[in-house]
Formats: C-alpha cells, sequence, structure tokens
C-alpha cells in the first residue's frame, strides 16, 4: 500500500474538506457554539496538528473564504474545485501519508482527530467513530483510495471528549449541547462537574454574544474583590456575603474557560492571566479569613497560623505556576487544589460561624501541598539532567588562565 511505509508523525497532517452531506455549502456558515462551522473544522484540525487543509469548494470558495476569520498561522489553507481531478492533483498524488477526510457539515472538536490518529495503523484502509460506516462524515485514510472508503472501515471508540455529530442529521443546538457536555476533562472534581451543569444555561445565553473570555476572567477577579473587602469586615453578615460572592466567583471563572474552549478562543494569554488573577484573589481571600478569625479570638495563635497561611498560599501559586510553565501534566491532585473548589467550604465555614476551621485545615494542606509540587519539579529537573547532560551546570576550572 502507498501509504504503508509513511512515519506514523506524518499520519494525518493533511486534511481535505469535502462539500457537505447534502451538498449545499450555506451550512458552512451555521454558528454551532458561537463559531460557524467552516471556522471550527479549521480550528480543530489545527489545533489537532494538522498542517495542510484542502478545502473542496469550487465556486462556493469566495463566499466561503470570509467564514475563516483571521488567519490560521499554523495552516495551510487551499481551495480547489469539487471534481475528483483537482482535488487529487491538489493532494499530490499516491505518496503522501494518510489524510483526513471531512464533510464541511460536520460537528467535530480536536480531540475527535486526535483520537482517530492515535487509532490508526497502517494496515488500515480507513478509520472512522465508532458506529459510523464508509459514509462517515469524517474519516482518517489514504488518499489514494477514492474507493477506498467501500471498503469495511475500522471503528474507533470514542471518549467522552470527543464530538462528531453531521449537522444533516441533527441541529445547531443539539450539536452545541454535545460540544458543552465534552468540555469536561478526567480531573474534574465532583463539584466541577455539577456546576458545569449548573451553568449550562449561563453558557446558552452567552455563546453567541460579544462577551469574550478575558471579560469573564476579569469579572470574577472584581467578584472576587468584593468577595475578600466583606470577609475583611469580620462580622457575620457580612462574612457570608463575602462567602457568597466568593462562590460567584468561583463560577464566573468556571465560565471563562468554558466559553473559550467552546468557541475554540483559548490562548495562552488568557490562561496566563486567569492563573494569575486567581491566585491574587486566594491569597486576599486567606488574608481577609486570617482578620476576620483575629477579630473574633485576638489571640497570637491565630497571627501565626494566618501567616503560614498567605505565605503558604503564594508559595503553593509560585510552585504552580513553575510547574505549568514546564508544561507538566496536571495529575487530578494538583487540579483539585488548584480550583476554587473550597470556594464553597468558605461559605459553609461562615455560615456556620466557624471560619477559624477553614483557617486551620487551610494552613497545613498549603504548607503539605507547595512542598509536594515543589519536590516534583526538583525530581523533574534531575530526571532531565540525566537524560541530557549537556544541561547540567559545568564546574569553573579553578587554574583557568587570567
Amino acid at each position: 500500500m502507498p501509504h504503508a511505509s509513511a512515519p506514523m508523525d506524518d499520519v494525518g497532517r493533511t486534511a481535505i474538506v469535502l462539500p457537505p452531506t447534502h451538498g449545499d455549502w450555506s451550512v458552512a456558515a451555521a454558528r454551532v457554539g458561537g463559531v460557524s462551522l467552516l471556522r471550527r473544522i479549521l480550528v480543530s484540525t489545527q489545533r489537532a496538528g494538522v498542517r495542510r487543509v484542502i478545502i473542496c469548494a469550487g465556486d462556493a470558495a469566495p463566499r466561503l473564504q470570509a467564514l475563516v476569520g483571521e488567519r490560521l498561522s499554523e495552516s495551510r489553507i487551499e481551495w480547489v474545485d469539487t471534481e475528483p481531478a483537482a482535488v487529487s492533483k491538489a493532494v499530490g498524488g499516491n505518496g503522501i501519508p494518510p489524510c483526513f477526510f471531512i464533510r464541511a457539515s460536520t460537528v467535530l472538536n480536536p480531540p475527535l482527530l486526535t483520537e482517530l490518529r492515535a487509532a490508526y495503523h497502517p494496515g488500515a484502509p480507513f478509520v472512522v467513530p465508532a458506529g459510523q460506516g464508509s459514509d462517515a462524515p469524517v474519516a482518517l485514510g489514504s488518499p489514494a483510495v477514492p474507493t477506498g472508503r467501500l471498503q469495511p472501515p475500522v471503528q474507533v471508540p470514542l471518549s467522552g471528549a470527543a464530538v462528531c455529530l453531521d449537522l444533516a442529521n441533527t441541529t445547531s443546538e443539539r450539536a452545541a449541547a454535545a460540544l458543552y457536555r465534552a468540555l469536561g476533562k478526567p480531573t474534574d472534581s465532583w463539584l466541577i462537574r455539577r456546576s458545569r451543569r449548573l451553568l449550562f444555561p449561563v453558557m446558552r445565553a452567552l455563546v453567541d454574544t460579544r462577551v469574550t473570555p478575558n471579560q469573564l476572567t476579569l469579572a470574577g477577579f472584581f467578584i472576587g474583590l468584593g468577595a475578600i473587602a466583606c470577609l475583611w469586615q469580620g462580622d457575620y453578615a457580612w462574612t457570608v456575603v463575602g462567602g457568597m460572592l466568593f462562590v460567584l466567583a468561583y463560577l464566573t471563572d468556571l465560565l471563562d474557560g468554558m466559553l473559550a474552549r467552546l468557541r475554540l478562543q483559548e490562548s495562552r494569554w488568557g490562561g496566563v492571566m486567569d492563573y494569575v488573577l486567581d491566585n491574587l484573589v486566594h491569597v486576599g481571600i486567606f488574608a481577609a479569613i486570617v482578620r476576620a478569625a483575629y477579630l473574633r479570638r485576638p489571640e497570637p495563635s491565630v497571627l501565626i497560623v494566618g501567616a503560614l497561611l498567605v505565605v503558604g498560599a503564594a508559595t503553593a501559586a509560585g510552585t504552580m505556576g513553575a510547574y505549568m510553565i514546564r508544561r507538566r501534566p496536571v495529575n487530578r491532585l494538583l487540579a483539585q487544589v488548584m480550583h476554587r473548589d473550597f470556594a464553597l467550604i468558605v461559605l459553609l465555614a461562615a455560615l456556620v460561624d466557624r471560619l477559624e476551621w477553614f483557617l486551620w485545615a487551610a494552613a497545613i494542606g498549603i504548607n503539605l501541598f507547595w512542598p509536594s509540587v515543589l519536590a516534583l519539579l526538583i525530581r523533574d529537573r534531575r530526571a532531565e539532567r540525566q537524560e541530557h547532560p549537556e544541561m547540567a551546570p559545568r564546574p569553573v576550572s579553578a587554574d583557568r588562565e587570567a
């Protein structure tokens, strides 16, 4: 087979966008999850590592190009005719590795393409999502086999993170709901999963507005500042209001990330801003809780424990930031500590008028957490030096020439 010897790293690096199932290119303009369908396909392929996209649009190309939006710098986009000869010429013959074939009416996301690529093997004519046959809206296989899709394809079971729907068989609303359900992560806590369900109506109301994820991040930050100001007052009523505002900030913090992923608007800058502002709020919340606890129980032990909590929180933010900069995978435990799941505990502690309980528990927990992350960083650094000795610092020679 022509592609059997192709390096697996080259599999699925080209995508061919075929006409929609019913041939009507107007479906490419349908907005699903706040993004036109064609742009969703193009951004998803780019996120999945596709470097070249061939769109078989023919005469529809001029009106479709406006749907692409801002330039996708990491992908080369080519517009060709719908005739098989034009497609074959654009693809470049039989020698290139297997490609993705995607109907322009397909609602998909990056995990779908990643999972199909991971399941591909050279002996397979095509791989498609489980439950779909040779007419699947997305397939991965040899571009040299226009009739190859008549062969029985290999069906790949998908995880809950992958979405593959054809708008010829469903509605935009149902497709958006499927994309929303796929936003969850394996590291999500029980509270985050329940909160996502609670926030679905809010997300549906926001997705087609001009509200941006970064605006939600800033809104959550200012709500968090309001929570700090309320907790700082120290009396019962204000601490309860502060706890409620902190929970609202937590929900807003979930919304910004979900909106960014649903619209495919994630950015490194947005992630950094979200992380920094979150941790500023966390440190401020802890400081306000220390003050509230001290006003009720003015003892040196409260200040000592409070100092351990605030310093520990700042240190944890720094070590966790260093861990993330090195792009290490975040396991379930680390992810749950990073999130604001403890916002609900703060509210409950305020309601029962026992913020000092939270103070002691958080001080112990945070000062167990950051040394653990630091140990992981040190271990990874040592492993890198063993794997790449050239990275190790070289000793300065004592007898070097002056």
